[in-house]
């Protein structure tokens, strides 16, 4: 009804202002006792020219409005379209064959890239697919009771209480994890939560997760190479040979966790934490550390070679057999560390301090100094 008015009220308008127009203009008809000819001659047609300037701007408020009105037509059927993907997305990660649930990964993909509006949406149902589907790391989280909000239209019996963990991604699993992974870069209204899930071998290569929890998880020989993990927390979590080469760790935590045989080269961390983490085999060669912790950690055999440590501090920590060859150490602190077979060959040390360190075989041969303080020391042999 609304638009009927609308168009009468619009149609009566156009006429009055086609009629009228050459008047409000002062194109007024002479008087035929005055007017010669040619005045007559010209004043008609500057009034059919207002006329027509009426009938152009009608023309083009009616195709303005034409289109607006497709566009409008053209959004409410795609963001139907949309909705329909999305729904039928749900029902195939709900089905008990791992082909289909490969397509709704898949498609949610697709429309991740497509609908900004459904970005949200789309990354917290993967996430809560991918807690769903993946075994939890430790026995302590197994249980078959699930949560009214993670229920499916169709639950896959999975059976993780009585299956060994694997020691890879199932292939859903890991397909949602790339689509995580690499989904556009936007503002999200929550973080990526893999806490406390079983994802040894997630292949998260060139992966962004910033801010993502992924504490106590087991993530044995995971790739995170040449990742953005800034702010990722890590807390607790195992990464036995795990992939960290030339990733970004701004901010990232990893207190208590378990690093063995981990690598770290050519990775670049600032305010990152390793506090009270069990370093074993461990390689941060070339690597570029800045305002980084690891206090009280134990590092064992673990190589920081041609690494650059900036205000990095090692204070109450143990390093048994661990390198810093050709390393640069500045304003880094080993305050209170027990240094056993630690070598600081070539490396070169500017205001680094090692006050109240004990000290067993530890090597500086060829070392630089600079403004350091390499023996303040309770026990050196």
């Amino acid at each position: 009804m609304a638009l009927i008015v609308g168009i009468a009220v619009f149609a009566a308008s156009y006429g009055i202002a086609l009629w009228l127009l050459p008047d409000w203009m002062n194109i007024h008809v002479p008087d035929p006792a005055k007017a010669t000819p040619d005045q007559n001659h010209q004043i008609a047609q500057e009034r059919h020219n207002a006329r027509l300037l009426v009938i152009a701007i009608g023309g083009a408020v009616v195709l303005v409005t034409g289109l607006l009105y497709t566009a409008r037509n053209y959004a409410l059927a795609h963001r139907g379209q949309l909705t329909d993907r999305l729904i039928k997305a749900l029902e195939r990660l709900g089905s008990t064959e791992l082909d289909v649930r490969l397509g709704g990964v898949y498609t949610l993909q697709h429309l991740l890239r497509e609908s900004r509006a459904h970005h949200d949406d789309i990354v917290e149902i993967l996430n809560a697919f991918i807690r769903r589907q993946a075994p939890p790391a430790d026995s302590a989280f197994k249980s078959t009771a699930l949560q009214e909000s993670e229920r499916w239209i169709h639950p896959p019996a999975l059976g993780h209480d009585h299956e060994p963990l694997p020691d890879k991604p199932s292939a859903d699993v890991q397909a949602a994890l790339t689509v995580i992974a690499t989904r556009p870069d936007r503002q999200e209204r929550r973080r990526i939560d893999l806490s406390g899930l079983h994802l040894a071998g997630a292949a998260l290569h060139r992966a962004r997760l910033h801010g993502a929890n992924l504490s106590k998880a087991t993530l044995t020989q995971a790739d995170f190479g040449k990742s953005m993990l800034s702010e990722a927390n890590f807390h607790e979590a195992t990464l036995t040979g795990a992939d960290f080469g030339k990733s970004m760790l701004s901010e990232a935590n990893f207190y208590k966790a378990t690093l063995t045989g981990a690598n770290f080269e050519e990775a670049k961390a600032v305010n990152a934490s390793f506090e009270r983490t069990t370093l074993i085999d461990t390689s941060f060669d070339g690597a570029t550390l800045t305002h980084t912790s690891f206090d009280r950690a134990t590092l064992t055999g673990t190589h920081f070679d041609w690494a650059k440590l900036t205000y990095t501090h090692f204070n109450g920590a143990t390093l048994i057999g661990t390198h810093f060859d050709w390393a640069t150490l500045i304003d880094t602190h080993f305050n209170g560390a027990e240094l056993t077979s630690t070598y600081f060959d070539r490396a070169k040390l500017i205001s680094a301090c090692f006050d109240k360190i004990k000290a067993v075989d530890v090597r500086f041969a060829g070392m630089t100094l600079n403004s350091a303080l390499p023996y303040s020391h309770d026990e050196q042999s």
